[in-house]
C-alpha cells in the first residue's frame, strides 16, 4: 500500500543454488544501454543505469519496502534474517532465532553508511546490517526521520476530524500544525457533529473489531480527495490489520498507505478511489 503518486518497486529474487548476484549482474547486462535505445521506446534511454544502480556493489538484502533479509553482525555473532526499520527503531530477527535485536534510533551513539553496509553504535557494540545499496537510505532515514504528521501527510492549516481516543501529544501535534481540528470524542456510538463533515483528514481510533462498524458513517462522510485513517493496536487478537482492511473495502473505500503511528498502533489510510469522486 503505496501513498498515491508513489512509485512502487518489487523485486522479485531468485536464491536459488546462490545465484542471485551473478543472476542480477547478468539481468542488468540484457539491458545495456545499446539495447534500451533500440527497444521503440519501451524503455528510457537511462532505464539500464537507473536498474543497475540499484544493485551496485555487493548485493546483500532483499527489500520490499522498510522490510529486508539480510546479514547482521553483532559482536561476535552473525546471522541472516529479517530486519524491520520502524518509526523510531530497527528491528531484526535472525532465521533461527538466536539473534534478536530492537534498536531505538534515541538510544543509538552513532549511525553511518559504508560500502553497502549500515553501522549503527550501541551501548553494546556495532550492529553492522548488510544492506547494499539501500544502507545510505536506512541511515539517513535514522538520522533523519520524518515526524509523525510528516508520514501521515498533515499539512499546516488542514481540516483535521478526530473520532475515538487519541493520546493528548497527538493531538498537540496536530494542533502545532493546523487550528482546524475537530475532536468529535470517544463516543462510538455516532459519528458526533462534525466528524469529517468537512475534513481533509479524519482519524478514527478503533480499539477492537467491533469498534469498525462506524467505518461505514465515516465514508460516507468523505468528499473528494479527503482521507481516513483508522488507528488500531499492534498485534492484537480483537483487532487485526485484516480486520481493518475489510471494513474499510466494505465501504468501497481503497487502501493506499499504512505507516507506524506509535509503539503500540499502526495506522491504515483509506481514500475514495479516484474513478468514483
Amino acid at each position: 500500500m503505496l501513498e498515491e503518486g508513489a512509485s512502487a518497486r518489487i523485486y522479485i529474487c531468485c536464491l536459488a543454488n546462490g545465484r542471485l548476484a551473478n543472476g542480477v549482474r547478468n539481468f542488468a547486462g540484457d539491458f545495456a544501454p545499446d539495447s534500451a535505445a533500440n527497444s521503440a521506446g519501451d524503455f528510457a534511454p537511462d532505464f539500464a543505469a537507473d536498474f543497475a544502480g540499484l544493485f551496485v556493489g555487493e548485493f546483500s538484502g532483499v527489500f520490499v519496502g522498510n522490510e529486508v533479509v539480510c546479514v547482521v553482525r553483532f559482536g561476535k555473532q552473525k546471522a541472516r534474517g529479517k530486519a524491520l526499520l520502524e518509526t523510531a527503531e530497527v528491528i531484526f530477527r535472525s532465521e533461527d532465532g538466536a539473534l534478536r535485536l530492537k534498536l531505538a534510533f534515541a538510544d543509538l551513539k552513532s549511525a553511518s553508511a559504508a560500502d553497502g553496509e549500515l553501522r549503527l553504535e550501541t551501548a553494546e557494540g556495532p550492529a553492522i546490517f548488510q544492506l547494499g545499496a539501500n544502507a545510505a537510505k536506512w541511515c539517513e532515514k535514522i538520522l533523519h526521520p520524518k515526524t509523525r504528521l510528516e508520514k501521515l501527510g498533515i499539512k499546516a492549516n488542514a481540516a483535521v476530524s478526530l473520532v475515538g481516543d487519541f493520546d493528548a501529544d497527538f493531538l498537540t501535534e496536530l494542533r502545532s500544525v493546523t487550528k482546524n481540528v475537530n475532536v468529535a470524542g470517544d463516543n462510538r456510538g455516532k459519528t458526533g457533529p462534525g466528524a469529517g463533515a468537512d475534513a481533509e483528514w479524519i482519524f478514527f481510533s478503533a480499539a477492537s473489531s467491533k469498534d469498525l462498524s462506524q467505518v461505514a458513517k465515516l465514508a460516507k462522510s468523505l468528499k473528494g480527495a479527503a482521507a481516513l485513517w483508522i488507528v488500531y493496536p499492534k498485534g492484537q487478537k480483537q483487532i487485526t490489520e485484516n480486520d481493518v482492511l475489510a471494513a474499510g473495502r466494505k465501504c468501497g473505500l481503497k487502501d493506499i498507505k499504512v505507516v507506524g503511528f506509535s509503539p503500540a498502533h499502526t495506522a491504515l489510510k483509506f481514500v475514495i478511489p479516484v474513478e468514483n469522486r
